[in-house]
């Protein structure tokens, strides 16, 4: 006899109470067909295990996975929005981005291939995604399990499409309490959802347009614990919520508490276990089913995780091992002395570790490089920058805010941000070539050979680069 049919049989023949006691002799019964059938060694449960927890789901009572979690030692609230993504979204994000918060999204799967931009970009400023189902009808989703099954594999691969990995957070339209039975519960953690409901309502969706000061004034009734998951709607016909939100947040942030997705640490706000309003049945063929259903997703889900953990730890691997390689090119290039030739007759000699050569670029002492162009320099103390004064060339370096500020009279400044500019044990290094060419000179020509590491600059006119003689007395740069 088949497994499958030697489970069923066993489960149907049994009654209600009688299931529980039969669960120890049917365990050691399923014993002997693996040992004996030699039985596939990934399933995702001996079927004993799965009449034992036929019997308890079907007698009314859940099946807790056991999981540990972090709770936050500051007050948190997990911001939650429903029925998304619409054009309300952006104007979330929006707010979310200005107070630097991050909140999470249970979307609609059958709004997602018309919004893609939107929800890609709730991904992309680190907020959480979760599945809402397809389409929210309850008719649908809670006659049969199979009817929710079905919605939440679509909506899972709309969001795979866009993000390119499922969601493990998963929210039941209306909520779970007298929506889900132990089955529900049971199957679709088995398939490695997190089922998350609320502590607080705002009750913007108890009718349409509740205005901003009733949602605000909902918020504000609701009791205050150490974790708050607070539930509103980002859907159609929820502009309402949008203007309230900036307050809500105002408010908790009064009340000292911080904001954050939810993840895989947090403890997920679930209802208590209620009668179910919706008339369904079930049976041992069934169960079987269905836990197999929600076993392969788990799996593929786990396999997806492992592979984008590997491609992670390989990105990251293959960084450090590109820095490690531009390190020690580095040292290696600055183990050996760098010539700037100025005139045939005219070099500046720069020691090992007296200059850097980086991404195949040289930075040398900024006041080294200026006094033997004839340019100026100062130091200022408390605006913490250097100035370079060439002719009618004034240029402010600031290696802090690492800026270079251009000024010549009659045009707009130019300011470099980001220039490659750094401060080396209190000195200032530029980059070469700019640094030649901000004071009239060119690199003409140059080798890298370790064994005669050299630079010969040029004026930009054609002839030898200008030496002048510094003046005495000038600040160090």
């Amino acid at each position: 006899m088949a497994h499958k049919e030697l489970l069923i049989r066993g489960m149907q023949s049994m009654g209600r109470r009688g299931r529980k006691r039969a669960g120890c002799l049917l365990a050691a019964v399923w014993l002997w067909v693996e040992l004996t059938g030699a039985a596939a060694a990934n399933a995702q449960a001996a079927p004993a295990d799965q009449a034992e927890a036929y019997a308890i789901l079907a007698g009314g009572s859940r099946i807790r996975a056991e999981r540990e979690y972090t709770v936050p030692d500051q007050p948190t609230v997990y911001l939650t929005f429903d029925d998304g993504p619409s054009k309300y979204t952006e104007q979330v994000l929006d707010i979310l981005q200005k107070e630097e918060i991050k909140a999470t999204f249970f979307v609609v799967g059958q709004l997602v291939p018309d919004r893609k931009d939107v929800v890609a970009r709730i991904a992309r400023e680190g907020h959480a995604i979760g599945n809402h189902t397809y389409n929210h009808v309850y008719s649908e989703l809670y006659s049969s399990f199979q009817g929710f099954w079905s919605q939440t594999v679509k909506t899972d691969n709309a969001l795979e499409e866009v993000l390119g990995e499922k969601p493990f957070l998963l929210r039941a339209p209306g909520g779970t309490a007298t929506n889900f039975d132990p089955f529900y519960f049971y199957y679709l953690e088995q398939a490695g959802y997190t089922i998350v409901d609320w502590n607080v309502d705002s009750r913007d969706a108890i009718r349409q347009g509740v205005p901003a000061e009733e949602i605000v004034a909902t918020v504000k009734k609701s009791p205050l614990k150490h974790q708050l998951t607070v539930l509103m709607h980002d859907g159609a016909g929820h502009g309402e919520t949008v203007k309230a939100l900036p307050e809500i947040i105002a408010y908790y942030r009064e009340q000292g508490y911080a904001f954050a997705a939810l993840d895989r640490s947090v403890k997920p706000e679930q209802f208590s276990l209620y009668r179910s309003k919706w008339a369904r049945s079930y049976s041992a063929e069934s169960f079987v089913d269905s836990a197999a259903l929600a076993a392969g997703r788990q799996e593929k889900v786990r396999h997806a995780e492992q592979e984008r953990l590997l491609a992670e730890q390989t990105r990251l691997a293959q960084e450090e091992a590109a820095a490690a390689l531009a390190a020690l090119a580095r040292q290696r290039a600055e183990e050996v002395p760098l010539s700037v030739a100025f005139a045939p007759d005219r070099e500046w000699v720069l020691a090992p570790g007296g200059y850097s050569f980086d991404h195949g670029r040289f930075a040398v002492p900024l006041r080294g490089l200026v006094e033997r162009l004839g340019a100026q320099v100062a130091w200022d103390e408390t605006k913490r920058t250097a100035t370079v004064r060439l002719g009618l060339l004034t240029a402010e370096i600031d290696p802090v805010r690492r800026t270079i500020t251009e000024a010549r009279p009659g045009r707009m400044p130019v300011v470099r941000f980001l220039a490659d500019v750094s401060l080396t044990d209190g000195e200032i290094r530029i980059p070469l070539r700019y640094g030649a060419g901000l004071l009239g000179s060119r690199v003409e020509s140059y080798d890298l050979d370790p064994a005669n590491r050299n630079v010969q600059l040029a004026s930009k006119s054609g002839g030898p680069a200008a030496i002048l003689h510094p003046f005495a007395g000038w600040p160090r740069v």
